[in-house]
């Protein structure tokens, strides 16, 4: 048996951004579930189409492997049965053990969840069993995408228009998201938003022969905006974007600055949207903040979208510290 301790709306973390993801082809039943599963610590949500595919993860102790399968409805009516709201967050006894199954299943027990509310709630699914060797493989598909090289996107990718709104549930509040084109047209597009969720996406590839100019001569938009001067993009846009002259004084948020400092550093990761979302800041607040610990030589200078290279490591945190706390900047601002 195996028990996980969660809030209603770690519940809804977990299956909202997968849900869109899960089949609705009566054709292809097999598809239209979602696989729940714990491996090492980490409890994942998964759903997929074969067009596309949606993983969550939550980090949780204590948990045993597992993994089984439920239908997509079910998944959607554990949303409507357990709810939440900004004032109420009930907490959540989620139990994954052996249960009596359906007599039409051909077993006597089978593997189960069982979801009790401290409302006093209660709802309990069976697996489905064995499931689309898809999602016994996504983790191999999701590492392979994981380490390709970044290398440049063809000229262009198509979408199906259909599934586009499929990733607005994606992004957590503060969190961007992602999106990772491979070398080629025909290659799969891997998606991310923040630290919680990750995707594939299977674009409708153009031939790899077609050129830039001739996809872009077959929109309208050239012939209305023929004779018009051109601007430069970087100069038009470049004040919305545009650091601050002088670095602001950290003395006012100095608390906060440590904060950002511990993290970064114990975390050995240079986020914005880390920032924002751990220490519950606005964006530009967490830009702030990094930009002054690149005066404390603690991060290295932006990189476009890219996190920040940290430069201090986690034993040499208690210096920093100190450093902040005496306004030491080590670093040109």
């Amino acid at each position: 048996m195996t028990r996980i301790d969660l809030a209603t709306s770690e519940l809804h973390e977990l299956l909202t951004p997968v849900l869109p993801h899960a089949s609705t082809d009566k054709e292809r039943p097999e598809l239209g579930v979602v696989r729940i599963e714990a491996r090492g610590s980490v409890l994942s949500a998964v759903a997929s189409d074969r067009i596309t595919l949606a993983a969550t993860r939550h980090p949780a102790d204590g948990l045993d492997d597992f993994a089984l399968t439920i239908d997509r409805e079910d998944a959607a009516n554990l949303l409507k049965i357990f709810r939440h709201t900004k004032k109420t967050d009930p907490q959540l006894a989620i139990v994954v053990e052996e249960m009596p199954l359906p007599t039409d299943t051909g077993s006597a027990y089978g593997l189960g969840i069982r979801i009790d509310s401290e409302t006093g709630k209660r709802h309990s699914l069976t697996d489905l069993g064995d499931p689309d060797p898809i999602f016994t493989k996504w983790r191999s598909l999701v590492a392979k995408l994981l380490a390709r090289p970044a290398a440049p996107a063809s000229p262009a990718v198509v979408f199906s228009p259909w599934a586009t709104p499929r990733w607005s549930k994606a992004p957590r509040k503060g969190d961007y998201l992602q999106v990772f084109p491979g070398p080629t047209s025909k290659d799969p597009v891997l998606v991310l938003a923040g630290e919680s969720f990750i995707g594939v996406w299977m674009p409708a590839g153009l031939r790899d022969d077609m050129e830039p100019q001739a996809l872009l001569a077959g929109t309208p938009w050239q012939a209305d905006l023929e004779g018009m001067a051109t601007a430069d993009a970087g100069d038009l846009l470049a004040a919305a974007y545009e650091a601050p002259d002088q670095v602001p004084d950290p003395g006012a948020d100095r608390k906060l600055l440590e904060e950002a400092a511990e993290l970064v550093i114990t975390t050995q990761f240079g986020s914005t949207s880390m920032l924002q979302r751990r220490l519950r800041v606005g964006f530009a607040k967490a830009g702030q903040l990094l930009e002054l610990l690149v005066g404390f030589g603690v991060v290295g200078p932006a990189e476009g979208s890219r996190a920040r290279e940290v430069l201090v490591r986690p034993d040499d945190l208690p210096v920093v510290l100190d450093k902040i706390r005496a306004g030491e900047v080590t670093a040109d601002a």
